[in-house]
């Protein structure tokens, strides 16, 4: 269907364009042969002709719908959490609550990385995510359970019993001498301190005073070799990986500070160690970089994402958002290895237990999803007949598709999920026909799904894809959207076409922010493969999912479409083949299950205490299978319950639902 469209289209505008040369000649002085007049007939040609190739360019080119609902009003700031796990995450909500709508007041809120502004920028780096929320996302990550609180509540009572606080940018300026002294006794006991960009009022625990003037970073150069095997990174990884970030000189430097990472041969990581305790001092803007990457940046300072006239109407895939165009074809999650590289130094032989990213020791994960595309009724059918070995998959159904409710329900029964393709165009054609979009809003295309799943929609959570990856040109909008729409996922971003890997950097779910650093209700889980556009070829896909499970520990995120797979099935068995290579080493599912995982892992509680060589663990696990890591631990001697032994290599423990009592002793 869309290649008789560009026939037409073609076809239309040559025979558009010779009518009109007869009608310029009719009235151009040239010798009698041509000037013969025009017809009625031909003027009427001329219009018909013009207007299908008007007609044809839209429905190649759709313009996306632009009125749909929003949010109203500012998004509330995340509230304080205190439990008793043993980390700790310090915010200032102060910061994010001002009042403007920029990222930053002073500076340009993102910059396009492939043209930066000239340095230097004012303390504080890039004013974005004012107050570091997106250090949620990376505490979730590679933690599982925190706290979190303002730091204007920080005291005694807050940090009693915690071994790890990690303080944001922006909250160090705001400590007062009471609570200095507080952090000084918790490094005498022991503790460990991860500092963003510290203020120079605590250079007594931090041993260094920054600039107050920060330059734009460009290339991280030198890590200390011999930390590189504590996450098992390669240097050549950190080496490539893009920067969109600020970094601040150091003043002064006590003796006993020690160089972990340079970055424009600037010192950028430090430790120093205090009394028995120890601080982490980053010197640039982790919270800005990881969010770049993950999130990605816009063209402009009005947070467009891209620059044209044809683009604002028509809207730009999300992987324009991507940090630089290298991202497009990517191997490597440099988002996830320079979040967990971080968290791996400050947790290095502390004996304290964080949760594993899977259940039952899984190394790694992998997420099946079909965009129906108009399919219909047949996607039940054609799913069944590739004979899948996978019980659980996510399906993206589009809101005017002529799929029916009993296929939705076969669907549901058989263990999948049902999803929203979220369709942007008034209308547009593909090969099964052309589609006028009925529903304009995407509320109103979840009401129309709603009621073939007959459930009330204001009940309904589900999962969303942009149709076509069409993300509009506002750097935000898209996610007000959804947010509105009760989404709780959204898995838009991603590679185009002939793009494929970790364009965004991770393998992994996090919760977007909006223009003021607050974050959306909702979580972006990015794709990697999409068949049979990626057009990845045998090694790279091979090296993509090997490296995934055995180096990274990441989760890839496949796109199908039901049809190719049916017709074209060679890509599909292709990475099939490689799925059951893994030898059970993956966990395969479907996003429902996926962040049903990932939402138990935040709430089950995991608290350690240490006393003299044994490290007595208390955990409540609210899902089976749920996985300790015992990574950061020196070498153990002995388990109670025995039953509990990690295995050997993985050094996980893996428990039943329920709460549980664990004795380690360590050397």
């Amino acid at each position: 269907m869309r290649y008789a469209v560009r026939l037409i289209f073609v076809a239309s505008i040559v025979l558009s364009l010779l009518i009109f040369v007869k009608i310029l000649l009719t009235f151009t002085p040239v010798p009698e042969l041509f000037n013969r007049g025009i017809e009625t007939w031909q003027i009427i040609l001329f219009c018909i002709t013009l207007s299908l190739s008007f007609f044809a360019y839209l429905t190649l080119n759709p313009p996306i719908i632009r009125a749909d609902n929003k949010t109203e009003g500012r998004r509330e700031l995340p509230p304080d959490s205190l439990n008793d796990s043993d980390f700790l995450l310090v915010v200032s909500k102060e910061i994010s609550a001002g009042e403007a709508k920029d990222f930053s007041e002073n500076n340009p809120p993102i910059p396009p990385f492939s043209n930066p502004p000239s340095p230097p920028f004012n303390k504080g780096g890039l004013g974005g995510i004012k107050g570091g929320f997106f250090w949620i996302n990376i505490l979730e990550k590679e933690i599982g359970y925190f706290s979190m609180v303002d730091v204007s509540k920080l005291d005694k009572e807050v940090i009693k019993d915690k071994r790890v606080i990690i303080f944001s940018k922006g909250t160090t300026e705001k400590l007062t001498e009471e609570r200095k002294n507080i952090l000084k006794e918790f490094l005498k006991k022991g503790g460990i301190l991860l500092i963003e960009i510290p203020d120079s009022s605590i250079s007594e625990l931090t041993g260094i005073a920054l600039s107050d003037k920060s330059e734009f970073a460009r290339k991280i150069d030198w890590i200390e070799p011999e930390l590189l095997s504590v996450s098992g990174i390669r240097s050549s990884d950190f080496n490539s990986m893009p920067l969109n970030t600020t970094i601040h000189s150091i003043e002064h430097k006590e003796h006993d500070v020690k160089t972990i990472l340079k970055i424009d041969g600037k010192d950028a990581i430090l430790e120093r160690k205090v009394e028995t305790g120890k601080v982490i001092i980053l010197c640039f803007d982790l919270s800005f970089q990881i969010f770049s990457m993950k999130q990605g940046i816009p063209a402009a300072n009005d947070y467009r994402v891209s620059i044209g006239l044809n683009k604002e109407i028509r809207g730009v895939q999300t992987s324009n958002m991507a940090i630089n165009k290298e991202m497009k074809i990517n191997l490597i999650p440099f988002a996830d290895i320079l979040e967990r590289f971080i968290m791996d130094i400050t947790l290095q032989d502390s004996n304290i237990p964080v949760w594993w990213y899977y259940p039952h020791k899984f190394k790694g994960a992998s997420i099946i999803s079909f965009d129906e595309d108009f399919y219909g009724d047949r996607l039940f059918d054609t799913v069944q007949s590739l004979e899948l070995r996978v019980k659980s998959k996510s399906h993206f159904i589009m809101s005017d598709s002529k799929i029916s409710a009993g296929t939705i329900e076969k669907l549901i029964r058989s263990g999948d999920e049902v999803g929203i393709h979220w369709n942007r165009f008034y209308l547009h054609v593909n090969r099964f026909g052309l589609h006028y979009a009925k529903n304009k809003s995407l509320k109103e295309q979840i009401n129309h799904l709603s009621s073939k799943l007959k459930v009330q929609s204001s009940k309904l959570k589900i999962p969303c894809r942009i149709h076509y990856l069409r993300w509009g040109n506002d750097y935000t909008d898209a996610f007000e959207i959804m947010n509105s729409a009760n989404i709780y996922m959204d898995s838009s971003y991603g590679p185009g076409r002939d793009e494929w890997g970790y364009v965004f950097g991770t393998g992994f779910p996090f919760q977007p922010l909006d223009k003021n650093g607050i974050p959306f209700n909702l979580y972006e889980f990015p794709f990697h493969c999409h068949e049979p556009y990626g057009n990845i070829g045998d090694s790279h896909f091979n090296k993509l999912i090997d490296e995934s499970v055995n180096t990274f520990n990441m989760t890839i995120v496949y796109l199908f479409h039901p049809y190719h797979c049916k017709k074209d099935g060679v890509s599909y068995e292709r990475m099939l083949k490689a799925m059951d290579n893994m030898n059970g080493r993956r966990w395969v599912t479907n996003f429902k299950e996926y962040m049903s995982f990932y939402e138990a892992r935040k709430k089950s509680s995991i608290k350690s205490t240490r006393l003299d060589n044994k490290i007595y663990i208390e955990a409540d696990v609210k899902q089976n299978g749920m996985g300790i890591s015992l990574r950061h631990f020196q070498k153990i001697k002995d388990i109670q319950p025995s039953a509990f032994s990690p295995l050997e290599k993985t050094g996980l423990i893996s428990l039943p639902k329920g709460k549980h009592r664990i004795e380690i002793a360590v050397q």
